[in-house]
């Protein structure tokens, strides 16, 4: 999984543009047949420590969505979809900004 080209160029990406994973291994293959992937403490981390820091501008968020020029409009436009102020609807944000 390490050597496959998406993982390396992902990874890459990520420090590439800031984020920072001192203390863990990715990718890494978990479950029954390696179908799922993940980080993994590659040392042991004390309770309260941070171990994965990705920076803003790598975030994907419900604010972006909205901020957005195409996609905030259409959040303004439908608060009926859009409207309130939930975890489900910031995720319906995010979900509508990825596609």
């Amino acid at each position: 999984m390490r050597a496959d080209p998406k993982y390396i160029r992902f990874k890459e990406w990520m420090l590439e543009n800031g984020a920072r994973f001192p203390d863990v291994d990715f990718p890494v293959a978990f479950g029954h047949h390696g179908e799922l992937m993940g980080l993994a403490a590659n040392k042991d981390i004390p309770p309260m420590r941070g171990f994965l820091f990705v920076p803003d501008k790598l975030m994907i968020t419900a604010e972006k969505a909205r901020r957005d020029p195409v996609l905030g409009p259409i959040i303004k436009k439908h608060p009926e979809v859009f409207g309130g102020n939930t975890l489900i609807d910031e995720t319906t944000e995010i979900v509508v900004f990825l596609m």
